[in-house]
């Protein structure tokens, strides 16, 4: 029988036989799969002054399986965590994991927006809101994710009633009505991203205070535009004093971190 290669059997097992820099240096085209293993294992050659050999065939296919099983965001946890890495490694562990759970939010929130359009209940709707200033400690990680937190369909409701469901960019912004309730269509955006809970682990983040209501062209540009800091900081400043009220201390250039 045949011996059982056991160097895929979890993340820390991959990493160890990677290594933990060859895998932070390289990661970028690591995850790239439209590169071939071949010209991976030629460049980590290359490029590595301590690689011994040329032939890097198992150190690579190693590496790009915590890709294959997306367990990326743990790697670079336990990258951080080492004791044994420089700290120029290090560093750039941390700022790929920033990346990461950039990558994680954006999905959460676009999978969270389509779910809230499918099940949008205007029951209400007419009814005023006022916001409750009492701090809130975070809900706890959803059981799926170490790094996921959960989202309230109905906070993001309360705050978009409290904009009149109306684009906070610009009230006069084009929306259109929803097919299923007679409001206008706006999105619930985090102004401080889900994926920064851990920076404030005494405070809930998703709350109406730190949600605000964008049509979907001013939610996609601070996604995925270039002059996104035209529509991030002037509802930053309408909002900080309000963050503030619930313990969400945060200045503009830390915020501005989570969009880069």
């Amino acid at each position: 029988m045949a011996k059982k290669d056991t160097k895929y059997v979890d993340v820390h097992s991959m990493l160890k036989a990677a290594g933990k820099t060859m895998f932070i240096k390289f990661y970028n085209d690591l995850k790239d799969f439209s590169l071939s293993d071949k010209y991976l294992c030629e460049k980590v050659y290359k490029e590595s002054p301590t690689a011994k050999s040329p032939n890097q065939r198992y150190k690579v296919p190693r590496a790009r399986e915590v890709f294959r099983t997306n367990q990326q965001i743990e790697a670079l946890e336990l990258v951080i965590r080492s004791k044994k890495l420089s700290a120029d490694i290090i560093a750039e562990a941390k700022r790929l994991l920033e990346v990461e759970l950039c990558l994680v939010e954006s999905n959460e929130d676009s999978s969270f927006v389509n779910e809230f359009n499918n099940e949008f209940d205007s029951k209400n709707s007419d009814e005023p809101f006022e916001y409750n200033n009492t701090p809130e400690k975070p809900r706890e990680k959803s059981k799926n994710s170490s790094y996921v937190y959960p989202r309230s369909r109905k906070v993001a409701f309360n705050a978009l009633k409290k904009a009149s469901f109306l684009c906070e960019v610009n009230s006069s912004h084009d929306v259109f009505i929803r097919k299923n309730a007679d409001t206008t269509y706006t999105e619930p955006h985090h102004l401080v991203p889900l994926s920064a809970q851990d920076k404030f682990p005494d405070v809930n983040l998703d709350r109406e205070q730190n949600i605000v209501s964008l049509c979907s062209a001013c939610h996609n540009q601070l996604h995925y535009g270039k002059d996104y800091e035209k529509i991030l900081k002037p509802l930053f400043v309408d909002r900080k004093e309000l963050l503030k009220l619930i313990g969400i201390d945060i200045s503009y250039e830390q915020l501005r971190t989570y969009y880069i």
